[in-house]
This record gives C-alpha cells, structure tokens and sequence, in this order.
C-alpha cells in the first residue's frame, strides 16, 4: 500500500508540473509584443509617431514610403540599415542624406519582426 500512495504522489506530482509547464509555455507563446513600449525604448529618441522630424524622420506613413513590400524592407532596414547602405540600397541612402547622415542604430539580434509589427 504505501508502494502505491508513493507512486501516486509522484504520478500527480508530475501531472502537475507538466500542466503548469503546459499552460506557461502557451501564455508566453500567444503574449503579443507591446508596441508601444517597444518604440518608446529603441525609437522615440529619434523618431516621432507623426510626420515631426527629429535625428530620424517621423513614422506617419511610413510603410507607403519605403520600398515594398514593405516589411520586407523595413526588417531588413530597421535590423541592419548599415548593411543595406553598404550594399546600396538607393532608397536607404537617400533616407540617410536627407536626415543629415546621422547613423541609425542597428538592431540586429535585439529586436524580432514580430516587435517591428508590433511598433
């Protein structure tokens, strides 16, 4: 009998942890990027969300502005515009000289697609 409670005890054990294993990892899975936050700590210091222009230019409209598709471009813009300009990306350069060739920072391995969407 006390074979039996002690397998029990440990069967629920482990049923308990995979369920809570289970439902974290699918809260964090379905958690949406908060874009907001995201353009507030890597954006907002030389872009604004309206046509304003600071260091960068302001953000209203910009998906009708780049090249397309659009996301496309600006992933690969916003993650290594560096790279881009390297290669000679007309539309790139010409950002860059209208904005006075300040130098955007590259964001490569801090930021996802799924953060750029959010923004």
């Amino acid at each position: 009998m006390n074979c039996f409670y002690s397998r029990s005890k440990q069967f629920l054990l482990h049923f308990f942890l995979l369920i809570t294993f289970l439902f974290s990892s699918a809260a964090l899975s379905f958690a949406q990027p908060d874009g907001g936050k995201i353009f507030k700590q890597n954006c907002s210091r030389c872009h604004k969300l309206d046509d304003t222009k600071l260091t960068g230019p302001g953000m209203k409209g910009v998906a009708d502005r780049v090249p397309q598709p659009a996301d496309e471009w600006l992933f690969k813009w916003i993650k290594n515009n560096k790279e881009m300009m390297k290669n000679g990306d007309a539309y790139g350069l010409k950002v860059f000289n209208e904005n006075g060739k300040q130098n955007m920072d590259v964001f490569e391995g801090v930021i996802t697609d799924d953060e750029i969407k959010a923004v």
